[in-house]
């Protein structure tokens, strides 16, 4: 474990080597940068450059409550494309500092699931979200990011502070779906989480996906909470692929055809013009509100869009702000 000994958010002599980012000029506050590990090196190695916990967490808190707001301010707000970036750079770093002590328990689990929580929502925020796989030369992606971050974690909550524990094995649950070592993990965690609503939910997509029931996996998600429908998001074009390929060779008729109405119901999406999108993608014909499904004409497309799934998540923030969702704080009922 190394010693820290930096009092504030970035360190003196990094702060007086770098022009300040504009968000640090506007809330007045520089956060220490994220620097890639120098060959043969594990991150950060001067005690004066190495931030201990309480500041660690007075940092996140800092761009959680300071930064991320601005993106939603009524006067000048700043726009997300700057906000996210800047934010996922300052908390990497945090993990970086986290990481070097050798951080466990409750302190590191405070860090790691806000951090958690932007890296799985942040990026549906954005006009265009950031590249899953990393390219050459660039940081780890989304996905290695949020990865390691369950990881750490997960090993954190072996040694205290789990209180949230079933909120993040089901959202970890629900980030790989489909995947039997995932399923295998989440069963050999204590029943009093395995048996939580949220875990149960999770189980549940799960064994639909296995099932090949495509249309209730779809119908599940639709229940999900915000956060949960922001993880998931990221197979939804899989669950509608299969769903159109199944229905292609189970629906196949020359002389009957399927309403667009209820494929856009099943399918989850947002208008009938998505629907007949995909349909056409797939080699499916579509005639006025219906569709001609034939296995013979049946083909995987090259690429299965994306969509910004209104219904399926964005509507489901409703009025919480991005801060509040980020730092996992609860909606309060308004006294009738």
């Amino acid at each position: 474990m190394r010693a820290a000994a930096c009092p504030g958010m970035c360190p003196e002599r990094e702060g007086s080597e770098r022009r300040l980012h504009r968000l640090e000029r506007r809330t007045g506050a520089a956060v220490k940068e994220w620097r890639r590990p120098a060959a043969g090196g594990g991150g950060p190695g001067a005690a004066a450059e190495l931030r201990p916990p309480a500041v660690l967490l007075r940092t996140v808190r800092h761009l959680l409550e300071a930064v991320v707001p601005l993106a939603e301010a009524e006067a000048e707000p700043e726009p997300w494309a700057l906000v996210h970036p800047f934010v996922a750079d300052r908390l990497r770093s945090v993990r970086q500092d986290l990481a070097a002590q050798r951080l466990g328990g409750r302190p590191a689990a405070a860090i790691l699931e806000p951090s958690l929580r932007f890296l799985l929502a942040g990026p549906l925020w954005l006009e265009r979200p950031p590249p899953r796989r990393s390219r050459p030369g660039e940081p780890g992606s989304v996905d290695a990011q949020a990865r390691e971050c369950f990881s750490r974690l997960f090993a954190a909550y072996t040694e205290g502070g789990d209180e949230n524990q079933a909120e993040f094995q089901a959202l970890a649950l629900l980030f790989e779906l489909g995947s039997d070592k995932a399923v295998h993990h989440a069963l050999q965690l204590p029943s009093h989480i395995r048996e939580s609503s949220e875990m149960k939910m999770a189980f549940a997509i799960h064994r639909a996906l296995a099932e090949g029931n495509y249309v209730r996996c779809l119908r599940l998600v639709r229940c999900l909470p915000f956060l949960e429908s922001c993880v998931v998001s990221r197979h939804i074009p899989m669950l509608r692929h299969r769903l159109l390929r199944a229905f292609s060779h189970g629906y196949s008729s020359r002389n009957c055809c399927y309403p667009l109405p209820t494929l856009v119901e099943l399918l989850a999406v947002d208008s009938q013009g998505i629907a007949a999108d995909l349909c056409q993608r797939h080699g499916q014909q579509v005639t006025g509100n219906s569709v001609c499904f034939q296995k013979n004409s049946y083909k995987d497309p090259d690429i299965i869009p994306e969509f910004k799934e209104l219904e399926l998540v964005i509507k489901k923030q409703g009025n919480r702000t991005r801060s509040s969702i980020i730092l996992g704080l609860k909606m309060k009922l308004s006294p009738e």
